[in-house]
């Protein structure tokens, strides 16, 4: 590597850097690796990549229509065709669970429809009731963290294990997460209620998210199966 007096000091480091690692990769096509044998987690990491390289891939190329899609969604919204809004049978008010989509995870919220969204404000604003599960598997022992208001958090435990936990609160207070990158999303029911069930074996973690119009509701477990948890959601009053 020749320099001369005039050069600068991240043009030799970059220089040096580029050489060194021509000098590696030559090295190392002439290193016998014949009896080499990658672990498990090597073969585990290079799945995940590569689905999520696809993944990125049908997304980078829905993206071109995404726009066309919406413009046709709203289009249809406005000639009656197409509704997308759920109807509380309780309360009377409609609206719709909306993900919002980050990096790594995913909000869950709800919105209420234009007609109906200051009654709906209202209402959340001035909810007081609190629920949790009436049914829970035997065995379990049900643990009440905080309960304030329309505010509930409770923790199950089994063998003195937490295996569980619940939330309850406000629509427009309480904020719910899941992870976007490493689960499964599909959209469900509870009770006739919209919902969004998240399923991660990377995490070994289940979520259950759902809304009845003024609460929000959250039932999460590394232990329970996808029945348990919706036994569980269906029971709450």
């Amino acid at each position: 590597m020749k320099y001369t007096k005039g050069d600068d000091l991240d043009i030799l480091l970059t220089m040096a850097s580029a050489q060194a690692a021509k000098q590696l990769a030559d090295g190392m096509k002439s290193e016998d690796v014949s009896d080499v044998v990658f672990d498990e987690h090597y073969y585990k990491k290079r799945k995940r990549i590569i689905i999520r390289e696809s993944q990125r891939s049908f997304l980078n190329v829905a993206k071109k229509y995404l726009f066309k899609a919406a413009a046709f969604v709203l289009a249809a919204m406005s000639a009656g065709y197409l509704v997308v809004m759920s109807t509380d049978s309780t309360r009377g008010t409609e609206g719709s669970i909306v993900l919002d989509w980050h990096d790594k995870s995913a909000i869950v919220r709800y919105v209420p429809s234009d007609k109906t969204r200051s009654k709906a404000e209202e209402d959340a604003n001035n909810a007081k009731e609190s629920y949790m599960p009436t049914w829970i598997p035997d065995g379990v022992d049900e643990v009440i963290d905080k309960q304030s208001g329309s505010r509930v958090d409770v923790s199950y435990y089994k063998d003195n294990a937490k295996i569980a936990e619940y939330t309850q609160g406000t629509y427009m207070h309480t904020v719910m997460s899941i992870d976007n990158e490493h689960s499964v999303i599909t959209m469900t029911t509870v009770n006739g209620h919209e919902a969004v069930l998240s399923e991660s074996e990377f995490f070994n973690l289940t979520i259950l998210i759902w809304v009845d119009g003024d609460y929000i509701y959250k039932l999460s477990s590394s232990v329970l199966d996808v029945d348990t948890l919706f036994q569980m959601a269906i029971s709450v009053k």
